[in-house]
């Protein structure tokens, strides 16, 4: 006799992974997974390579923002070029330069002629050619698994996502501290060629492909921008998800200062609230795609509104116990606002525009990061927790703006 919970389970399995049925999709994904850990593992190993190099935490921190900037910079011609040259290359084209980076830190390190500036010139190259892969590879999902599927697929690309952000620091900690900087970036090295091998064995039809011209790319550029001003849908999507993560973020980067002087905790205790950020974050991503194309636009306006009140519940209990379960409420959040955003933006946009839109997406990101600046201001003259409180509300009242007035973007499906 067959057991009817098992066959429930085996349904929501088959409904959670159904865009697996795509063969195409299976490698892009694995392709993407790959990268995004050999990447988390970079940033960490580069990370305490650079302080043992240089005991600098100025230099530390100017790589990071090198890169961030340098995605900025190249963000809207990634768009623009992935509208115009056939996407499968420049994904192929990015992930090789990536493991070329990974390749070259390898054998400087090698021969012992490695320094924090030949880092610092990967972390802008590594920078550009993100901006570039991203855009073109979210592009490609709608024509592998049809419009009907994005919101499963999207969803799934976060939960590799979020389990390369989850799995990547903690293994390439353990490999540094194992077999040092050589043999970590080689280790990098081998699961970018396996991430591009993987890539490669898309066979999908070709996008159309037209001559790379410089004045028709900045042309190209201008009507992303015009496109995405003109269509309501779009621009309420990008600015509500630019708008609220630029209120709640700073939670992450403050999480510091919040564990030793709010939690009176040893730092140490920052690697599980930053775990219990990335398992939650995979908890909703895999949710999402459970859940398919069920009440999208509501659900993304909803979890806008659970980000802000845990920011504000975070900061006004000192309880560290209670902050990791408020912490699991922000990171299902912060997968609503990420993994929906990108599959409301794809459903909404013509095939033609999806690179520019997406490279605008992922810039968004890039803003963010660059907006904890301001935060960081504001906290010296305010305090951390009083800063928290007030970005926190500000992102409640503007969720709950927008779901009253929005009434498109709550009822798209």
């Amino acid at each position: 006799m067959i057991n009817p919970d098992h066959n429930r389970i085996d349904t929501l399995f088959k409904q959670t992974f159904f865009s697996f049925k795509h063969k195409d999709f299976v490698f892009l994904w694995l392709g993407m997974f790959l990268i995004m850990t050999g990447g988390q593992m970079h940033q960490t190993a580069r990370g305490m390579l650079v302080y043992t190099m240089t005991e600098s935490p100025t230099i530390l921190g100017s790589i990071t923002f090198v890169e961030a900037i340098a995605m900025l910079i190249f963000g809207l011609f990634g768009g623009a070029i992935a509208d115009v040259l056939n996407r499968k290359t420049v994904v192929l084209v990015g992930q090789f330069v990536t493991m070329g980076l990974a390749v070259f830190i390898t054998v400087f390190a090698i021969i012992d002629y490695l320094y924090w500036y030949h880092l610092l010139l990967a972390a802008i190259i590594q920078g550009a050619f993100w901006a570039l892969t991203i855009p073109a590879r979210q592009a490609m999902i709608p024509g592998i698994v049809g419009e009907q599927n994005l919101g499963n697929a999207m969803a799934i690309v976060g939960a590799g996502t979020s389990a390369a952000v989850l799995i990547g620091p903690i293994v390439g900690g353990i490999l540094y501290g194992a077999v040092g900087p050589k043999g970590v970036y080689l280790i990098i090295s081998i699961i970018s060629l396996s991430g591009f091998i993987s890539t490669s064995f898309i066979h999908r039809p070709a996008d159309t492909e037209t001559n790379l011209d410089t004045k028709k790319l900045v042309k190209q550029m201008l009507n992303g921008l015009v496109y995405a001003w003109k269509v309501k849908d779009v621009f309420v999507i990008l600015f509500v998800g630019f708008l609220i993560g630029l209120l709640t973020n700073p939670l992450r980067v403050f999480l510091p200062v919040l564990v030793v002087d709010t939690y009176q905790k040893k730092s140490e205790m920052l690697g599980l609230f930053v775990s219990t950020l990335g398992l939650s974050s995979l908890i909703g991503s895999l949710s999402l795609a459970a859940t398919g194309n069920w009440r999208r636009g509501l659900i993304f306006i909803i979890s806008g509104i659970v980000c802000g009140f845990t920011v504000v519940f975070t900061v006004s209990m000192p309880v560290y116990w209670l902050a990791l379960l408020l912490l699991l409420f922000f990171g299902l959040g912060e997968a609503g606002q990420r993994v929906l955003s990108q599959s409301l933006l794809m459903g909404r946009v013509s095939d033609s525009y999806r690179g520019r839109i997406m490279s605008l997406q992922e810039m968004k990101l890039g803003m963010m990061f660059l907006g904890a600046l301001p935060a960081g201001v504001l906290a010296e003259f305010l305090g951390v927790e009083l800063t928290l409180k007030i970005l926190g509300s500000s992102a409640v009242i503007v969720s709950m703006a927008v779901l009253v007035k929005g009434r498109n973007l709550r009822r798209i499906m």
